[in-house]
């Protein structure tokens, strides 16, 4: 017998053919698939002759979990109640804390904040024009601060309304002073308001967390500079210095000098900016003049030289700050 047809034997069961017995003792190849065909055939059988099993519902089964599920818990607080009744000193501090806690978190408190600042100039000679006044607030970006006006037998007092930092608070003392040259010197006083919390809460205002968001895309470093000084300002940190690089990979390193603002006025950080191209020396020195004016500096002196054969020009300028502390 050749092997194709023993294989179709083999395939067929036909254990009885004396001819295929003879083949599979003379044919290695042929007995192994015999053997392994033997086989499958014998798992098969066994299969079909076993009992199927009796299938579970559903419902029964989430029952089960939910009972196994229902011991362990209560399992466990049997363990607590037990380690409580040998441990009563444990029971009384484990009770402890839980009311601290409610007490902490829930229980409202009446605290005192700072909702803002006001600026007060009391006897200033003459009254400024509402709209030269609109004019100096909306030039330092405080357009919209209340003003109180009052004439007494000293002179007229202003004073400015809910700055929301001590920043601004000091911006504007510096902007009236310059606009009114006056030598009156302001006064800077917190609005302080009760409220009530729980400590918790309390504790977490007093936190003080500032939090600042720059996207960065298509920006030079100053731009992102820029970016972050303004945001700090409007945050009430307008005194930041911010150092920032970036190295060949694109990573931005940034580093921030912050230091707290003190309650005594002075002039903030004179920043401006003068485009240059096709004016005449007079005209940028005017321009300069007009936004440093605006700033708080009315009395800037200006000098301004050409030199070298590319016309670079060199400025210099002298400030002469206005005394606003009335000495």
């Amino acid at each position: 017998m050749r092997c194709h047809k023993a294989k179709a034997k083999i395939e067929m069961a036909d254990w009885s053919d004396p001819e295929l017995a003879a083949h599979l003792k003379s044919c290695p190849s042929c007995a192994k698939l015999a053997s392994a065909q033997s086989i499958l055939d014998s798992a098969t059988e066994s299969v079909r002759n076993q009992a199927a099993l009796p299938a579970s519902d559903l419902s029964v089964i989430k029952a089960n979990l939910a009972a196994c599920q229902s011991q362990k818990e209560l399992s466990f607080m049997s363990k607590v109640q037990n380690m409580l009744a040998d441990h009563r000193g444990l029971g009384f501090g484990l009770a402890s804390v839980a009311i601290i806690l409610l007490f902490l978190t829930l229980v409202p408190l009446p605290y005192q904040r700072i909702s803002g600042y006001n600026v007060t100039f009391a006897g200033v000679d003459g009254l400024v024009p509402g709209d030269q006044m609109q004019k100096a607030m909306s030039a330092i970006g405080h357009g919209n601060v209340p003003i109180k006006v009052v004439a007494s037998e000293n002179g007229v007092n202003y004073e400015f309304q809910s700055l929301q930092s001590i920043q601004a608070a000091k911006e504007v003392a510096t902007a009236f002073a310059a606009l009114t040259k006056t030598k009156v010197s302001p006064r800077i006083m917190p609005n302080i308001e009760t409220v009530s919390a729980s400590l918790y809460a309390q504790a977490r205002e007093k936190e003080r967390r500032v939090e600042i968001e720059v996207n960065g895309e298509g920006k030079t470093d100053e731009q992102i500079k820029a970016e972050i000084e303004s945001k700090l300002a409007a945050q009430g940190l307008g005194g930041s210095l911010v150092y920032l690089k970036t190295d060949s990979t694109g990573r931005h390193e940034i580093r921030l000098n912050i230091e707290e603002s003190d309650s005594t006025p002075k002039t903030p950080e004179t920043t401006i900016e003068i485009d240059t191209h096709g004016k005449t020396d007079e005209q940028i020195k005017a321009e300069i003049q007009a936004k440093m004016a605006a700033q708080g500096h009315p009395n800037a002196k200006i000098e301004m030289h050409t030199t070298g054969s590319d016309s670079l020009k060199r400025m210099e300028l002298k400030i002469e700050d206005i005394d606003t502390t009335g000495h």
